[in-house]
């Protein structure tokens, strides 16, 4: 049995989150997962845990159950404004209620209410995605902790106040996973270069088991190599409707699959704090890979980043051997990670603006190297298609900013890699290079066999040997099968599934509808679709309520705790992934006894802080065994981001005709409700702020002449509410205690003192 952890939040109290046990299946390209986050309260009170995890690019949020005891309660999407009000009723009421929410790109955030002391709940979040072929591989990459971001996570990011992706470089939560692996991928050639996994046959697959002691500090990744693409069809159907599922390789004539233009690339390379350790060595073994791959009629510049753009290369060079062993070499022997934050969208900008060669008939390609993800994704990507060039990133470490750095290539008809530590970097690099040296490939259409209701989006590029995955909606089963043709050189391809299949679950529709979610023009259209199909989105949650019994309802506010995310393996210079792995495949396993696991290992199995290789960065974190996470200097390079929720509340516009110290009170009253549920507590802090002024004395008046201290100040914030008219909406904490304190007020004792409110000036 897993050990659970014991680790104490800011506030002191014990961590409810204790492990995270993943279940997956491989079914050909379809990848279906449940992750269940296992919490116990151990605190001696009632709390409310809040916990952002991410998913991978492109998965779907699928389904919510909750384990508690032998019940098992099943989550509904309801539109976000109602889900959050039952949400809220719930906790008023003492029952316990559950509720899954996106966050920002890539992020959820589960939340659990009235988790009282003693009790223990699982909640089970279940998501799918599609697989795909890429030049022979195919990579399954599963994200189990939230890296460093840059930026502000609740300005621009749109995290809620009461989420957080906060690191606490102490905390180790443990981690396990079984996967079953079925169809072809169960013969490919399977590593696993992020954890030590035991590998045994289950009937025509394979079972992959995580070994003991991992945890939520880096991504799980799994590797399958010698798989051929291939082209075919499913399709599903219900009552409504039926989705086809159309998935290409398509294979290019090999005389034309590449070009003999010359290839205008940027270099790009992240230097910013977070590279340091294994990130930084990863960026300088791929660039020592490039060097290899250009040819003297290709053009390059070199760009560092990190707070500012160094353009160490500031124009397109041309690649003679003296400039690639000489002035490239130097630039990237001399690449180190010492320079701030993480600004990918003004170096992106700054990088733009380098003047190209002229006669550049492929474009310009950018090859960006990071490790790092940024809040304000849209922005990003905006400004990297205006730019006009294709680009090609490269994430590197534990934690590759997968979301980001996907959109960025699926918008400009780019690619993505991710690479962990223990990859080859250079083959990475040599598939991207593939793709950036490839013909182009025009007019591609999809010819469905009849119109459909709704269809994919066609790609901007067309790769060879890389799956392309495209969903179209019929009224009924379409009959024909389908196919993709386009244009090389004004001669046309064409490359046709070779069967269609059927498949009975729903996961396929959701799929489907979740694709057309994405095209969705208007907020009204959006919630339509996320109803339907029953899937989270920006207008919709997953919600749901166990009823207690009256005499086990919660009696009290839950206390807040936020589960911080464990420091990234590698990241910042903490500790390191240096590790080996094997590989094996289905024939290996079945020569010898099936029920015999077959590890690969890793020399690193416990959290990153806890190994004993460390850099000098590394060492920093001693100190926070003696003063706390309060104590640690905060590095420059994650300064660019709002310190505290508190700061950040504090930024709300207020309107300016409230009365005399009226805006500081909603202010402090929502940093203050954000943790703390005692009010009396609240009115001692609201009642220091505005001591001595003209509405200080008022309510004090008020109070000396009888009236209850708490009953004064909650009748007064919520006249200010009121007054504020709409401008200025407390947070959900904040509003949950003012609505707390306001049930057992009688409408008589409210209107008597209202009546003498608008006195104050």
């Amino acid at each position: 049995m897993t050990k659970e952890t014991k680790f104490s939040s800011k506030g002191g109290d014990e961590v409810a989150l204790k492990r995270v046990h993943i279940d997956g299946r491989i079914d050909g390209l379809l990848w279906s997962m449940t992750s269940q986050q296992h919490y116990r309260n151990e605190t001696g009170k009632n709390i409310e845990t809040v916990y952002t995890f991410p998913l991978a690019a492109g998965a779907v949020l699928l389904g919510l159950v909750v384990q508690i005891g032998e019940k098992r309660l099943h989550g509904t999407v309801v539109e976000r404004k109602k889900a959050t009000e039952q949400y809220e009723k719930a906790i008023d009421d003492g029952d316990m209620p559950v509720m899954v929410e996106k966050s920002a790109s890539g992020l959820y955030t589960a939340n659990l209410g009235n988790l009282k002391d003693g009790e223990s709940v699982v909640i089970e979040i279940e998501s799918a995605s599609l697989l795909r072929v890429e030049q022979g591989q195919m990579r399954l990459q599963i994200p189990t902790v939230v890296g460093e971001r840059y930026g502000d996570a609740y300005a621009t990011g749109g995290l809620a106040a009461h989420e957080t992706t906060d690191i606490n470089a102490l905390f180790g939560y443990p981690l396990t996973v079984n996967i079953d692996i079925m169809g072809a991928a169960a013969s490919a050639k399977i590593s696993c270069p992020s954890h030590k996994v035991g590998i045994t046959a289950k009937g025509l697959g394979l079972s992959v088991a995580v070994e003991r002691n991992s945890f939520l500090d880096r991504d799980f990744i799994l590797n399958f190599e010698g798989l051929q693409g291939k082209s075919f069809a499913v399709v599903s159907s219900n009552e409504d409707e039926s989705w086809v599922l159309a998935s290409f390789c398509p294979q290019l004539e090999s005389d034309l699959s590449l070009q003999n233009e010359p290839l205008h690339l940027k270099i790009l390379i992240d230097c910013s704090g977070s590279m340091q350790g294994d990130s930084i060595t990863q960026a300088r073994n791929g660039l020592a890979a490039v060097t290899k791959l250009l040819t003297a009629a290709d053009f390059v510049s070199f760009s560092r980043f990190g707070n500012e753009v160094d353009h160490v290369i500031p124009k397109m060079e041309s690649c003679s051997e003296k400039f690639i062993h000489g002035l490239l070499e130097r630039a990237i022997q001399a690449t180190e990670a010492d320079m701030g934050g993480t600004e990918i969208p003004s170096a992106l900008a700054s990088v733009a603006k380098i003047r190209s060669r002229p006669n550049t008939e492929r474009g310009v390609c950018v090859l960006l190297i990071t490790d790092g993800e940024a809040w304000d994704i849209k922005s990003t990507v905006a400004m990297a298609q205006q730019s006009g060039h294709r680009i090609f990133s490269v994430g590197v470490g534990s934690t590759p900013a997968g979301t980001l750095l996907t959109d960025l290539a699926d918008k400009t008809g780019g690619s993505c890699e991710l690479v962990s530590p223990n990859e080859d970097m250079g083959a990475a690099i040599l598939r991207t290079f593939r793709r950036m040296r490839s013909i182009e490939a025009s007019h591609l259409k999809m010819d469905w066999g009849q119109k459909p209701q709704w269809q994919s989006e066609m790609p901007m590029r067309l790769y060879e040997n890389e799956t392309l995955h495209l969903f179209a909606k019929f009224p009924s089963t379409p009959s024909g099968l389908p196919g993709l043709s386009w244009k090389i050189q004004d001669r046309e391809f064409q490359c046709v599934s070779a069967e269609m299949t059927q498949r009975q679950d729903q996961t396929l529709i959701r799929l489907g509808g979740a694709s057309e979610l994405k095209t969705a023009k208007t907020t009204k259209s959006s919630l339509a679709l996320a109803l339907k199909y029953q899937l989270l989105s920006d207008e919709s949650n997953l919600v749901l309520v166990h009823v207690r019994s009256e005499d086990e309802k919660a009696t009290a506010l839950p206390s807040l705790q936020q589960i911080a995310q464990m420091q990234a393996a590698g990241q910042s210079g903490f500790g390191s992934v240096v590790a080996y792995s094997s590989m094996l495949s289905l024939p290996i396993l079945r020569s010898g006894d099936d029920t015999v696991s077959r590890a690969m290992y890793s020399k690193v199995s416990a959290p990153a802080v806890w190994r004993g290789a460390r850099t000098s960065a590394a060492k920093k974190q001693d100190s926070l065994s003696n003063g706390g996470m309060d104590d640690y200097e905060i590095p420059a390079f994650l300064r660019k981001q709002v310190d505290t929720v508190s700061d950040a509340l504090a930024e709300k516009p207020i309107p300016l005709s409230l009365p005399s110290r009226g805006t500081d009170i909603l202010r402090r009253f929502n940093t203050l409700a954000w943790k703390e549920t005692d009010f009396s507590v609240v009115v001692d802090a609201l009642s220091k702020l505005i001591a001595g002024s003209d509405t200080g004395k008022f309510l004090d008046d008020l109070i000396a002449a009888g009236n209850d201290r708490e009953l004064v100040w909650v009748v007064y914030i919520d006249w200010l509410i009121t007054k504020a008219n709409g401008m200025f909406v407390l947070d959900r904490h904040a509003l949950r205690l003012l609505r707390h304190q306001l049930s057992g007020i009688s409408d008589q004792e409210k209107s008597s003192l209202v009546s003498q409110l608008p006195m104050v000036s």
